[in-house]
């Protein structure tokens, strides 16, 4: 089979043993005749978005590489779109980060490093957090009248699950090493006086989410005091040195690696290029976490100050 300019067809003369014929492919992966396959072969019809989303399932290759064909300039990441809001867009995006939890957590020497501007609690064994987690959701969507207070909300019972399945996954990651910067609990203490000031919450609601910060900052401070979590899988906590502007992570799982930027506490840009993630990504967070240092096990005044500071901020809401 001559060199193709067809992006797709090219990718196929890699990918393809040499004794098997690309029509017959086709044919067969395709479920089309074969006079549709030469068709496509030769160019006068183009190939459908989902025989493509299918040759790529199936021969494991990205729609990034395609690209890459013809543009080497150009890098495509999947961000996951938002929906018309609706019970079943939270779950739908909670039910992802599950099973995307589940691929990591099944290779024992996974690696995690996340470099966080605002605290993902969502993903914690606390639940006033993640009641706030919910709410903050349904505000972003401006489905939460003026009239509505914290009390008129109630968490469905399948979303409550998935939240805890993300908990107890988040609990297994065998290995990670965590990037705080100063301000990363306290813009969850903001976001909590924000909606005290609109009147979403009351004061008895402040301090049921008081209580829940503190629960937060006694988990983080167990970390950085033992290394370790309840399971005893490692965790490594940095203060950065440096403001962090995004929620950032970068995981090593099953022979593969995956980045990801939050563009927003519950959106994010998952990057599966991997000329991206082994150079540019992965480097950029490994370069946070040399400009930060280590308070677990280890520099106690540091350590210190750092768990005083954020336990005066969250002690702040007390005084609402």
């Amino acid at each position: 089979m001559k060199e193709s300019n067809n992006p797709i067809l090219s990718v196929l003369e890699g990918k393809l043993p040499p004794h098997v014929k690309p029509v017959q492919y086709l044919m067969d992966t395709l479920e089309i005749s074969k006079e549709s396959a030469y068709r496509r072969m030769r160019s006068q019809i183009p190939f459908s978005f989902d025989e493509v989303a299918t040759l790529c399932k199936n021969l494991h290759f990205s729609i990034d590489q395609l690209i890459g064909e013809t543009d080497s300039g150009g890098v495509f990441f999947k961000l996951d779109k938002e929906e018309p809001f609706g019970e079943n867009v939270i779950y739908k995006y909670l039910s992802k980060f599950v099973e995307d939890l589940e691929f990591i957590v099944k290779d024992k020497n996974s690696d995690a490093n996340i470099v966080l501007n605002y605290l993902p609690s969502f993903a914690l064994q606390i639940k006033p957090l993640r009641e706030l987690h919910y709410c903050r959701k349904l505000y972003s969507q401006e489905k939460i009248s003026v009239m509505q207070t914290f009390k008129d909300i109630v968490v469905p019972d399948r979303i409550s699950e998935q939240y805890q399945k993300i908990a107890t996954l988040w609990e297994q990651l065998p290995n990670v090493c965590v990037v705080l910067d100063n301000s990363t609990f306290q813009k969850v203490v903001d976001e909590i006086k924000y909606f005290y000031a609109i009147k979403f919450l009351t004061k008895e609601d402040v301090e049921y989410m008081y209580k829940g910060m503190i629960e937060l900052l006694e988990y983080y401070t167990v970390l950085a005091i033992t290394g370790k979590n309840h399971l005893g899988n490692a965790y490594k906590i940095y203060l950065s040195n440096l403001a962090i502007d995004a929620n950032v992570a970068h995981y090593r799982a099953n022979n593969s690696e995956i980045s990801e930027i939050w563009l927003y506490p519950e959106q994010r840009i998952q990057i599966y290029n991997n000329e991206i993630v082994n150079t540019l990504h992965k480097n950029w967070v490994q370069a946070q976490i040399k400009s930060s240092s280590l308070i677990t096990s280890s520099n106690d005044i540091l350590q210190r100050e750092f768990f005083q500071k954020t336990y005066s901020s969250i002690n702040s809401l007390l005084n609402l």
